[in-house]
C-alpha cells in the first residue's frame, strides 16, 4: 500500500512538472478569429535556431491563404527581433481551418537575447 501511494505521489508531481513547464513554453492567443498555440520546443532549438510547434484553429478563416513566415515575429522581452528568417514546416491534412506544424527560426538567438536584457 505505501509503495502504490508513492508511486502515485511521484506520478502526481511529475504531472504537475511538465504542466508547469508547458505553461512556460507554450504562449496561447484567442483574441481574434484564430486561436493560436505555439510551444517552444527546446530538444530542437538550439543558439542559431529556436522551434515552435504551433496550432491554429478557427471556423471563420482560411488559413491556407496565409505565408505564416511572413506573418511570423519573435520578441526577446520587449523588443521586437527582425532579423533572421523563418520557415514553415506543415505537419497537419489540407485543412483550411485547423493548422498544425513548426515555426522554426534561424537567427542570433544568443546575441538578441543578450542585447534585450
Amino acid at each position: 500500500m505505501k509503495v502504490q501511494q508513492s508511486i502515485s505521489n511521484k506520478m502526481s508531481t511529475e504531472q504537475t512538472n511538465a504542466k508547469e513547464m508547458e505553461s512556460e513554453w507554450t504562449k496561447i492567443n484567442s483574441e481574434g478569429a484564430v486561436e493560436v498555440k505555439a510551444t517552444l520546443v527546446p530538444e530542437k532549438s538550439s543558439n542559431s535556431q529556436l522551434v515552435f510547434e504551433v496550432i491554429m484553429n478557427t471556423h471563420s478563416v482560411n488559413l491556407s491563404q496565409y505565408d505564416f513566415t511572413k506573418l511570423a515575429a519573435i520578441s526577446f522581452g520587449t523588443n521586437k527581433i527582425i532579423s533572421g528568417t523563418f520557415k514553415w514546416d506543415s505537419s497537419s491534412d489540407e485543412s483550411s481551418h485547423h493548422v498544425m506544424g513548426f515555426l522554426v527560426w534561424n537567427g542570433d538567438f544568443k546575441n538578441n537575447y543578450k542585447n534585450n536584457f
